[in-house]
C-alpha cells in the first residue's frame, strides 16, 4: 500500500475543511440535528480543530488525498492531535500505517507518543490498543492513550 504524507499546502483547506466536517457530523450523529443549528455547531468544531495548533499534514493514497493529520512536537512528547481517514477509505490500513509511522518516528527520538480520543469512539480506541497504546487516565468524554519509546 502506498501511504505517504506531505505538509498541507494552501490548495488543501477545502478537502481538510469538508473531511472534518463529514468526521465530525458522523462522529456526533449530526445528520439529525436542525439547521441552521447543525451548521453553526459544525463550524466551531472544524475551526477549533483545525487552530489546535502543530504540524498540519495531508495523507495521501497512491498520491491522492485521503486524510488528515495533526502532529505536535513538544520537548518531551509527540502529540497525535488528530488523525482523519475519509469514510470510504477507512478500514483499508491507511491510518494504522501512519500512525505505524509516527510511532517509529517517537521511538527514534526517545519520546513517547501521546494521544486523546473521545470514550464513544470504540473503533479508535481499539485501534490504538492494537497499535500499543495504552490507557492512562479518562473522563466521561476522553481517554488519553500513550505509546513508550
Amino acid at each position: 500500500m502506498m501511504v505517504t504524507c506531505r505538509p498541507e499546502a494552501p490548495e488543501d483547506e477545502r478537502f481538510v475543511r469538508d473531511l472534518i466536517l463529514d468526521t465530525i457530523s458522523a462522529e456526533l450523529g449530526a445528520s439529525a440535528w436542525p439547521e441552521p443549528m447543525r451548521g453553526h455547531l459544525l463550524a466551531i468544531q472544524c475551526q477549533g480543530r483545525r487552530h489546535s495548533g502543530g504540524q498540519s499534514l495531508i495523507i495521501l493514497h497512491h498520491g491522492d488525498a485521503v486524510g488528515w493529520l495533526l502532529l505536535a512536537a513538544l520537548p518531551f512528547e509527540i502529540r497525535l492531535i488528530e488523525i482523519m481517514v475519509a469514510g470510504t477509505m477507512q478500514g483499508m490500513g491507511i491510518g494504522s500505517g501512519v500512525i505505524r509511522e509516527v510511532l517509529e518516528s517517537a521511538r527514534a527520538q526517545g519520546l513517547p507518543l501521546r494521544l486523546s480520543v473521545n470514550v464513544t469512539n470504540e473503533r479508535a480506541v481499539k485501534l490504538y490498543l492494537r497499535l500499543g497504546f495504552r490507557p492512562v487516565e479518562n473522563d466521561e468524554v476522553q481517554l488519553r492513550m500513550e505509546a513508550l519509546p
